[in-house]
């Protein structure tokens, strides 16, 4: 019977992905059965690096820090593309959406974040109520949100067949996105609540700086506008 703990991990993400790699670095696959959950059916990669997939500067391969064999190779067990549904603290036990039980000694959870959906009428089929604008909402088509490399794969496969591009919220990488968008040779527009741009990152001088970097490249911004509906007209 093996003596080791079991040390589930929820979240595959950056943050739960380098806690595998720092365990296995300081030797503690000796002491430790590590299990890893994680929503995406593929290996982890360097999040910040998706607005260069986007502006197809990066190749989706060369942003993967580790990639599936890694974890076999290293001796942890990837759950890929399984989410998971429940947590019995009681039991110590986690279940996934595929049916798979886990049960663990230690537990991490480092599920990271999810994307903020703005209260929009016509942005999903149905109305925008809170419900309705959590991680499964079923968007109109011409409708991304723009955290995972599965994202990516969508909006680039789509570009082709629009001229503009609207968008909101300017946080970097989110705000890089647009430079990818114009890559493809697209006409794009980003409208954003706050008076000023990247108001969580910069002071207004600063944010006066980066919207000449956006006028330079030819991204059209404005502040200060509520989002209210969205015409779900293809373009």
């Amino acid at each position: 019977m093996s003596m080791k703990r079991r040390l589930v991990i929820v979240g595959n993400g950056m943050a739960g992905a380098r806690l595998v790699e720092e365990i296995v670095a300081r030797g503690g696959g000796h002491r430790h059965d590590v299990t890893v959950f994680g929503e995406e059916p593929v290996g982890n990669y360097n999040r910040i690096l998706l607005s260069s997939v986007l502006a197809r500067t990066h190749d989706p391969k060369d942003i993967f820090l580790n990639p599936l064999p890694w974890y076999a190779t290293n001796g942890v067990k990837l759950h890929a593309g399984v989410r998971v549904e429940a947590i019995d603290t009681a039991r110590k036990e986690v279940t996934g959406a595929d049916g798979t039980v886990e049960r663990y000694d230690s537990l991490v959870i480092a599920t990271g974040s999810r994307p903020v959906i703005p209260p929009i009428d016509g942005v999903l089929h149905g109305p925008a109520s809170a419900r309705a604008r959590k991680r499964d909402a079923s968007f109109k088509r011409g409708v991304f949100v723009f955290r995972t490399l599965a994202d990516c794969d969508r909006m680039l496969a789509f570009v082709n067949r629009v001229r503009r591009a609207a968008g909101h919220r300017r946080r970097p990488p989110r705000a890089r996105s647009g430079a990818g968008l114009l890559n493809a040779g697209l006409d794009v527009h980003v409208v954003h609540l706050m008076s000023y741009l990247m108001e969580t990152q910069l002071d207004a001088q600063a944010a006066a700086c980066s919207s000449g970097s956006w006028s330079r490249w030819a991204c059209t911004s404005t502040s200060r506008r509520q989002r209210r509906r969205f015409l779900a007209t293809i373009r």
